[in-house]
């Protein structure tokens, strides 16, 4: 469903969203084991949103006889 060219500017979208999103976890203290579990969960979670979304699109544009590709 996606080209090749796709995948470098995806993947590089949803590792910046998610360290962005896990950034900022509320917590008094900093402890990494907590980050990194909370980094894992979130890039998880935008992974699955953020190509839902983007295989939505391609869904549609291909409906009305579009093609289309995801570029930064």
């Amino acid at each position: 469903m996606f080209h090749k060219k796709e995948m470098t500017p995806l993947i590089l979208s949803i590792l910046i969203l998610s360290f962005a999103l896990a950034f900022n976890d509320k917590s008094e203290t900093f402890y990494w084991s907590y980050w990194l579990t909370n980094l894992v969960v979130v890039t998880v979670i935008v992974a699955f949103s953020f190509l839902a979304q983007h295989i939505g699109h391609k869904v549609a544009a291909r409906m009305v006889g579009f093609d289309t590709e995801y570029t930064y």
